[in-house]
């Protein structure tokens, strides 16, 4: 029997800061397992058999509005006065021209998007030598199998934004846009 045997596992975070919340965390992530074996038989001088297997496992996390080039974009897009981090009655900075475009908020108040992505291949293939009847005449016979899975589980909430002004007679007022939700809703 000769055989090879491979697995790799890779783990990447990183890129926001601030991101873990009371009863979620919206930190990007991805996991990722490879796996792979092939193992050749010689059953018979003259019959041989092979079989492959190959997988792969990914999970991913990322905030439930905006993902990592989002954010990045977001950022160079959004003048940075253009709108307050937070309201002075603590509500996340938006106006009418740019929306909710605070990527802070986006971050760390709208919950989290996680995916799991399987996947499978896998072959056989029996080889007979067939010389005694003709030279270099073989016969082979194989079967493959592949399956792939990928599926999302939304976590989110909304949340609310605004701007202070100051309004015709002289006194500070907030505009507020969106309606707050204190728990996670889910989304499959």
């Amino acid at each position: 029997m000769r055989y090879y045997a491979f697995a790799d596992y890779s783990n990447t975070t990183g890129l926001f800061k601030n991101t873990k919340q009371e009863n979620y965390d919206s930190q990007l992530r991805m996991s990722k397992a490879n796996l792979r074996a092939n193992m050749d038989y010689d059953i018979t001088e003259t019959t041989k058999m092979s079989v492959n297997i190959a997988g792969i496992f990914i999970e991913t996390n990322r905030p439930n509005d905006i993902g990592g080039d989002d954010a990045v974009w977001r950022m160079y897009a959004t003048p940075a006065t253009a709108i307050p981090l937070v309201t002075s009655n603590g509500f996340w900075g938006g106006n009418e021209t740019y929306g909710d475009a605070s990527f802070v908020a986006k971050i760390q108040d709208t919950g989290y998007m996680k995916s799991n992505q399987r996947q499978l291949w896998a072959n056989a293939k029996l080889t007979q030598n067939l010389d005694f009847w003709v030279k270099g005449l073989k016969a082979e016979i194989g079967a493959g199998y592949d399956n792939m899975a990928l599926d999302y589980e939304q976590h989110y909430r909304a949340h609310q934004y605004g701007y202070d002004y100051i309004d015709a007679n002289g006194k500070q007022q907030v505009a507020v846009y969106g309606n707050k939700q204190e728990q996670l809703k889910f989304n499959h």
